[in-house]
């Protein structure tokens, strides 16, 4: 932001002498304007890639969960027929709009997976903190196709689960 007014201060200004000499402008003498100097929270446009923060660097401390979603051997006829919603949610509310999603269509279980602050719906510059702390993870098999839930899918969650190693069973039939 800094530097588009830094850009526009000079342009301004002749602009304005434009202006003010009328019809002769077009003949007038343009005063210069002396370029100001960089404020120092610019960054030089020679400074060394070095200095930006890796990728690896924000992976490292955005929150990351991994595990597997397995489906109970009483529901095996369902492997591979229906979409999986894995959920991160806040315990807070239970009901409320997922903090974090990741559909997997036709799920095959066992299902490996991985969700961070990309999964976040939301547009907003806290994501990693959105899914920081005490978090409720829940795994949906939707038999009746809708993001929300309804009777007959199969579901399995966790609460304040352990960022790796999480294991998803799905094994509790939704009656409602």
């Amino acid at each position: 932001m800094n530097h588009a007014r830094r850009t526009l201060r000079p342009v301004a200004a002749v602009l304005l002498a434009l202006v003010a000499c009328g019809d002769e402008g077009a003949h007038a003498t343009v005063p210069q304007v002396p370029a100001q100097p960089a404020p120092e929270a610019i960054p030089a446009a020679d400074e060394p890639a070095s200095a930006a923060p890796d990728a690896a660097t924000a992976d490292a401390v955005s929150p990351r969960f991994r595990g597997e979603v397995r489906l109970a051997p009483e529901f095996a006829e369902l492997d591979g027929r229906h979409t999986l919603f894995i959920m991160l949610r806040s315990p807070k509310t239970p009901g409320g709009m997922p903090l974090a999603v990741k559909k997997v269509e036709l799920a095959t279980f066992p299902l490996a997976f991985e969700m961070g602050p990309e999964n976040v719906p939301l547009d907003v510059d806290n994501k990693a903190e959105m899914i920081s702390g005490e978090i409720r993870i829940v795994a949906r098999l939707s038999v009746s196709g809708k993001l929300g839930g309804a009777a007959g899918d199969i579901e399995g969650e966790l609460l304040s689960p352990p960022a790796d190693g999480l294991v998803l069973n799905l094994s509790r039939k939704r009656t409602q």
